[in-house]
């Protein structure tokens, strides 16, 4: 018996088994990562908080905030709700970005879902190679027809990089115009990538659905146009899904010397003439070529569509591939004087730009919308606009005007009307119907505070025989 427990204690493995690591978090996949369409970071929190069943304030106050040194959320060592309201919403684009900011937040997501690589859902990638400036657009953009093709086929609904960025305003699929308010007439307001209670797909205001496309588009564009913007989509898309493959790391000294071959081979180095081919001036290539300024993501599009090569390859050339790509194409200054096709190039903007703002006023939206909203439809500044087409713009600002006119009548109406009916209850209870009292059954307590309100509150003590107690005796009211 003794035999046989010895044979068994030496066959018995002492070793300790393995434990497994497990994530703070759910180990969330992105969708898309190398392809066009892979999703944006704001998108992969949003997803992140809803398997968690919880909402995007809740998922970044609770778990990514405290992996993060950003004091700027704290004041007087209060937690900041307020400065995090704001981070969730107008502000949330830049976590698509290629700021340091990005990266520490990135990091923390890193390590709560310990899924590595999730810096590709944002432009980090390129944080040496592209400038930040209109990098990104301040509200969210979408494709209708492609939230409704994920879900008639049971897809998940959610955000790609891509529509993120503000040189692609179409559905590179379906050359459709990315969408930047709710198509919900009653709504039509703007969506910011992230916010509080973000739920890809849906309205952040009104919660309905925004896959059914919306009334024509402010913006009209024409067949050169649209086939342009879908070319810069296909090529930035292109772009995104070269660089998640790519084992190294895009370098500013790469770009430096690509310039510098680009003035070389296609404007027999002189940076004049490569300037007036790109309609810049001279000394933003001088900026580049000496790493003072890097170039904007539009710029390095048009760049690439110059020469015929990939974005891709234009970040990662060497000279001689260059040279070989362009060989052919030295005299390229030649074609059309900048100076002619510039001019023609705004006169066709111009009268767009008037085509579709006489648009806005013949077909009027509702609520119709305001000259700031137009604006960054069109993606021109409403200062601009306003200079070049002073009439038309004031027209959309007066309707804009007149309508938040008649909406401030009507809450006036029945804040007034909600302060009778409440003085009338306790007029009828027999209590004195002071502001302290009335304010209590008033939806909201501080609109008492609102001369008109005010003005009726003591016309109707007045009525009804009551004494204004504060005025005559001094009492609290």
């Amino acid at each position: 018996m003794l035999d046989e427990l010895e044979t068994i204690c030496d066959l018995w493995d002492a070793e300790q088994p393995l434990r497994l690591v497990h994530s703070q978090l759910y180990h969330l996949e992105p969708i898309g990562v190398g392809t066009p369409m892979m999703e944006s970071l704001t998108s992969y929190v949003s997803r992140l908080a809803e398997v968690h069943s919880v909402h995007s304030y809740v998922l970044v106050r609770k778990q990514v905030l405290p992996l993060l040194n950003w004091p700027s959320f704290y004041k007087d060592e209060h937690f900041d709700h307020g400065r995090l309201n704001s981070f969730l919403g107008q502000h949330s684009v830049s976590l698509n970005g290629l700021t340091p900011s990005v990266n520490d937040f990135v990091q923390a997501l890193e390590q709560l879902t310990m899924r590595r690589h999730l810096h590709l859902l944002t432009m980090l990638p390129y944080k040496e190679v592209l400038s930040g400036q209109a990098l990104l657009r301040r509200t969210k953009a979408w494709c209708p027809l492609c939230y409704e093709e994920w879900r008639e086929s049971g897809q998940v609904i959610y955000e790609p990089l891509l529509w993120m960025l503000s040189v692609v305003t179409l559905c590179p699929k379906h050359g459709q115009p990315l969408e930047q308010h709710c198509p919900h007439p009653n709504c039509t307001r703007v969506q910011y990538p992230l916010t509080t209670r973000s739920q890809s797909g849906y309205c952040a205001r009104c919660g309905r659905w925004q896959g059914n496309p919306s009334l024509p588009s402010f913006a009209q564009l024409t067949d050169e146009e649209k086939a342009s913007q879908q070319q810069t989509g296909a090529m930035v898309g292109a772009l995104l899904a070269a660089t998640a493959g790519t084992p190294f790391e895009l370098r500013k000294e790469t770009l430096i010397s690509t310039i510098s071959a680009c003035v070389n081979t296609v404007a027999n180095g002189k940076p004049s003439v490569f300037a007036r081919l790109l309609q810049i001036q001279p000394s933003t290539i001088w900026e580049w070529q000496h790493a003072r300024k890097v170039p904007q993501l539009g710029m390095l599009v048009k760049i690439s569509a110059l020469l015929e090569i990939p974005l891709f390859n234009l970040l990662t050339a060497t000279n001689g591939e260059i040279d070989g790509s362009v060989g052919d194409r030295k005299r390229l200054e030649t074609t059309l004087p900048a100076k002619s096709r510039k001019r023609r190039r705004r006169k066709a903007t111009k009268k767009r730009l008037r085509s579709a703002l006489e648009a806005v006023i013949q077909h009027p939206a509702d609520p119709p919308p305001s000259m700031r909203e137009v604006a960054e439809s069109l993606q021109y500044s409403a200062s601009h606009l306003a200079k070049v087409f002073p009439d038309l713009c004031k027209t959309i600002s007066a309707r804009h005007a007149h309508y938040q006119a008649e909406k401030r009548v009507e809450r006036q109406q029945r804040l007034c009307e909600e302060v009778r009916q409440a003085i009338q209850l306790l007029h009828t209870q027999g209590r004195y119907p002071s502001r302290r009292q009335v304010s209590k059954l008033l939806t909201g307590p501080g609109n008492f505070w609102e001369p008109e309100v005010y003005r009726t509150w003591k016309k109707a003590l007045q009525e009804l025989g009551w004494k204004n107690e504060r005025l005559s005796t001094g009492t609290a009211y």
